[in-house]
């Protein structure tokens, strides 16, 4: 493909994607947690606690917008957000200031990120992956995806903490995969960037401890080791300061202890379904996983039937055997029996055959992974398939762990583990090139 042709692409996908995302933008008005997003980013706490005048009998509009101070910035966050995303909130301030509160522009910050992140996708599959055609198929994945343009319409941190959690393993990888010493300056910008993304949400902890796991693993460069030890002094300097008295984090953590109390109090006396049984897990994570991955998108809710899952089951394994089949020996017929049985498996399910057609789809694509992952021709590329598994199920699987460490479900929800979304669309892309190089007989089981 030439250059032009691949910018032409890439343009258009690019455009797509704000398309997409500009579509109806301003036609709802905000919901709550959008209109705490303003109020906090103007010093205001929710119920105006740090507005003495209006709890009178009467205000005006000057004494809502009197000039406010550092503290009272504090104080907002503190009591509205528990200290999270001062680094959004910093850039949300400047930017109604600039663009005004209308509900178009308080959500085109959102927009701005989310269109960035699809054009991150597309450098950052390119340059670790070598592919050209594997980037725009990436970049076009997140153009559509539903995810990234639903958060796209919302006026809150976390299309912002997306693309710059994808940016920090950029750049993390250009330092641990570099065959040369790496410059003190790519170290310092990674801190840079990981105090930043813990600034966006203390969620995004995850992706660097996820690196973490990453050297442990597979670096054994002991100035890597160095220099990404110092660089991360940066960020833990940076969230102690937050923390410390007086500042927008001080109640962190009492806050966050607080509010796992109250949920599971909730759970408790008014919604046992959320209780964290392992049926109200289950209930809870389906749909988390699915819509995780393109192939099995919405497919939680729409799936049931214990006739339909054993049917699927039977089909799934016979395709998985066949493959694994063909790979060892070279022998056609268990793929010829599993497109048989698979065919006659449109005829028998009793709800919803394409669904499960797809779901089937989806597990021969991870066996297609998998497969390609353990051959020795692929060893250079195993440690980023790693990598990309890591930080595709580990934020989920955190979400759960804490589940179950809080006794409630409340916590198990999609956008809390969001950046898991691009190395989830990349495995994808990967299993479904190495799937369209097998045989007809074998690719048409993908």
């Amino acid at each position: 493909m030439s250059r032009n042709q691949l910018i032409l692409f890439l343009s258009g996908i690019l455009l797509l994607a704000f398309g997409l995302r500009v579509y109806t933008l301003g036609d709802y008005s905000l919901f709550f947690d959008e209109k705490s997003t303003l109020l906090v980013s103007q010093g205001v706490p929710l119920e105006g606690a740090n507005q003495p005048e209006l709890h009178q009998k009467y205000f005006t509009p000057q004494d809502f917008w009197r000039p406010k101070h550092m503290a009272d910035y504090y104080e907002a966050i503190n009591r509205s957000d528990i200290g999270n995303s001062p680094a959004y909130y910093v850039l949300f301030h400047a930017w109604v200031a600039l663009f005004g509160m209308s509900d178009f522009s308080v959500r085109f910050l959102s927009v701005i990120f989310s269109v960035l992140i699809v054009a991150l996708g597309f450098r950052f599959t390119q340059k670790h992956l070598k592919s050209d055609k594997l980037a725009l198929s990436v970049a076009l994945v997140l153009a559509i995806e539903p995810f990234f343009i639903a958060y796209s319409h919302q006026a809150r941190n976390y299309s912002m903490t997306f693309f710059f959690t994808l940016l920090l393993t950029d750049v993390f990888l250009d330092i641990v995969r570099s065959p040369n010493p790496v410059h003190w300056t790519k170290f310092l910008w990674y801190g840079v960037l990981a105090w930043l993304v813990w600034f966006c949400h203390l969620l995004a902890i995850i992706v660097i401890a996820i690196h973490g796991l990453y050297v442990l693993l597979y670096v054994r460069n002991l100035r890597t080791w160095i220099g990404l030890g110092l660089s991360l002094l940066l960020p833990i300097a940076g969230m102690v300061w937050w923390m410390s008295p007086g500042k927008g984090g001080e109640y962190t953590l009492h806050t966050l202890k607080y509010q796992g109390e109250l949920y599971n109090k909730v759970a408790h006396t008014q919604s046992p379904e959320m209780l964290a049984t392992p049926k109200n897990v289950w209930s809870k994570l389906a749909p988390v996983l699915t819509d995780q991955f393109w192939i099995t998108n919405g497919l939680a809710s729409r799936l049931t039937g214990k006739t339909n899952f054993i049917i699927w089951g039977i089909t799934t394994l016979l395709s998985l055997f066949a493959l694994w089949q063909y790979q060892k020996y070279q022998r056609f017929k268990w793929s010829i029996l599993a497109i048989l049985a698979t065919l006659a498996s449109l005829f028998l399910y009793k709800t919803q055959p394409w669904g499960f057609l797809a779901l089937q789809s989806g597990f021969i694509l991870l066996g297609v992974l998998i497969y390609y992952g353990t051959r020795r021709k692929a060893a250079s590329e195993r440690s980023l398939l790693v990598l990309f598994a890591l930080l595709t199920f580990v934020p989920t699987a955190f979400l759960v762990v804490m589940t179950l460490k809080n006794g409630h479900t409340f916590g198990i929800t999609q956008r809390y583990g969001g950046f898991s979304f691009p190395y989830a669309i990349i495995l994808i892309a990967i299993a479904y090139g190495k799937a369209l190089s097998l045989p007809c007989g074998q690719r048409s089981l993908s």
